[in-house]
């Protein structure tokens, strides 16, 4: 094994919803999920009280986990976030230096895009979802619903925590997949007043949940170093 990529969840969101994507990587690439507590394998474990809490247990989870000197970070939406502040975050305390992280479906921290998710009807946020591109089966029965929507709730929790003052210049490399039709990138270039090398932008066409097989080929090719520049499509 010469690579190792760390996979981070959006919102809502499991490590399970990357596992269909195995078979893109070559196999000298070592795909590790990142769980977030409250869903999954860690679904008896409380949730994050805050983001510098999500962050500061994350990056040594990570650390921990490490089998390769030649690693990266990849997350969509608050995936995106908090691999920017992980790889920061392993950068000052020494832990390890990821070669590059990758972030989808985000603009930058400056904008928060605050929800208040307790103040909408379950109706609403359902709704909401199907117009980002998400697939939302799931929520059809009434006690799921309840139980994904509480994660959903506990993510955008720490999202509405993001602070834009906190880190300036990251100084790990980046490469940025996002779309015009993604209302979550919005002014996609603010990434470059928060990271020091200024980042490669890979634009791709489909909604926010444009989570497919093109996007996993193309991050396999970056990670390889042969990478296309075609735009993706959903």
């Amino acid at each position: 094994m010469d690579k190792q990529l760390f996979l981070l969840p959006y919102a809502g969101g499991s490590s399970y919803i990357y596992k269909k994507f195995e078979q893109q990587f070559t196999k000298n690439i070592k795909i590790t999920y990142i769980e977030l507590p409250g869903r999954g394998m860690r679904k008896k474990e409380a949730f994050y009280d805050s983001l510098d809490d999500a962050v500061e247990q994350l990056s040594l989870q990570i650390f921990n986990l490490l089998q390769s000197k030649e690693f990266y970070l990849f997350g969509h939406s608050l995936g995106a976030i908090l691999a920017y502040y992980i790889s920061y975050e392993m950068y000052l305390r020494a832990y390890a230096i990821p070669r590059k992280i990758f972030l989808s479906g985000r603009t930058s921290p400056e904008y928060k895009f605050h929800v208040n998710i307790d103040s909408q009807s379950s109706t609403k946020i359902i709704y909401e979802l199907k117009t980002l591109g998400c697939e939302t089966s799931i929520y059809e029965n009434s006690r799921v619903s309840n139980y994904y929507l509480n994660i959903l709730k506990k993510d955008y929790d720490l999202i509405n925590s993001i602070s834009s003052e906190k880190v300036k210049e990251n100084p790990i490399e980046a490469t940025i997949f996002w779309s015009k039709e993604d209302k979550y990138c919005y002014d996609i270039k603010s990434w470059n007043k928060f990271l020091f090398h200024t980042p490669v932008y890979i634009e791709r066409t489909g909604n926010h949940y444009c989570i497919n097989d093109e996007l996993f080929e193309l991050l396999n090719k970056h990670i390889e170093g042969a990478a296309s520049f075609d735009k993706d499509s959903c």
